[in-house]
């Protein structure tokens, strides 16, 4: 009835395509279908031994899982589009370029937008809350990583990569001030655990310093950090489980 309603929302929101950053080796991951998992079937059945879409396909397409590929550029893009209401934008590495001697602006980059996406400002504000409940709530899976963070509020997403026969790979997305965002990133590590454990501690380090530059981490003789974690990141706060 629908199609691939799953798909082309992904696609809308950057996944399964290029990003159109500006410099080499830019991925489009894969996101599944039923006409690529068919092709893919009778190409190479032995790899691939199931050629028909089940309910369960588009329940892992949903979250994420099974043979679903993603950048960390790309989910920061997704984040981005979502955080700025539903324009996806193609990533950049500059605003312009200046004469060196001068500081003379000698040329602008425009924003490259590659698409527009239907966000309805309710369906928006409800998804926002949960993701401002991740770090805000007592129980939100990365509320212990962002407990006491300075000056504004961290809107975000743990995730945990499962690996067959492997570690888990752990993921963490936030999008900041959530009233108004400014910034979104993304930590992905790998073979690491849990995102609340692994990858929110890590987007916190980055976040802070822009949050309050007095808890810019500062680097001392011999390359060692001279400041502690600042800001009480207490782990114990947080689910075991995304």
């Amino acid at each position: 009835k629908f199609g691939n309603a799953i798909q082309r929302t992904a696609e809308g929101f950057g996944l399964g395509v290029d990003t159109g950053f500006p410099l080499i080796g830019d991925q489009a991951g894969f996101i599944p279908t039923p006409e690529n998992k068919k092709r893919r079937h009778e190409q190479n059945p032995q790899a691939f031994p199931f050629g028909d879409w089940y309910t369960g396909d588009s329940a892992n397409v949903a979250i994420g899982q099974g043979d679903v590929v993603a950048t960390p550029l790309q989910i920061a893009n997704a984040y981005s589009t979502f955080a700025n209401g539903g324009t996806l934008f193609a990533p950049n590495i500059a605003v312009e370029i200046r004469q060196g001697s001068s500081a003379a602006v000698l040329k602008r980059i425009a924003p490259n937008v590659r698409s527009k996406v239907p966000l309805d400002p309710a369906g928006r504000a409800a998804m926002m809350d949960g993701f401002i409940g991740v770090t805000q709530r007592a129980g939100g899976t990365a509320y212990g990583a962002f407990n006491n963070f300075p000056n504004w509020v961290v809107a975000g997403k743990t995730g945990t990569a499962q690996v067959t026969n492997g570690s888990d790979t752990a993921l963490f997305a936030a999008m900041t001030p959530a009233e108004s965002p400014r910034y979104v990133g993304v930590a992905v590590l790998e073979n690491s655990g849990f995102g609340a454990v692994a990858a929110a501690p890590v987007m916190r380090r980055v976040l802070e310093g822009i949050a309050d530059p007095a808890l810019q981490p500062h680097v001392g003789p011999g390359g060692v950090l001279d400041k502690p974690v600042p800001g009480g990141v207490d782990l114990s706060r947080s689910r075991v489980r995304d």
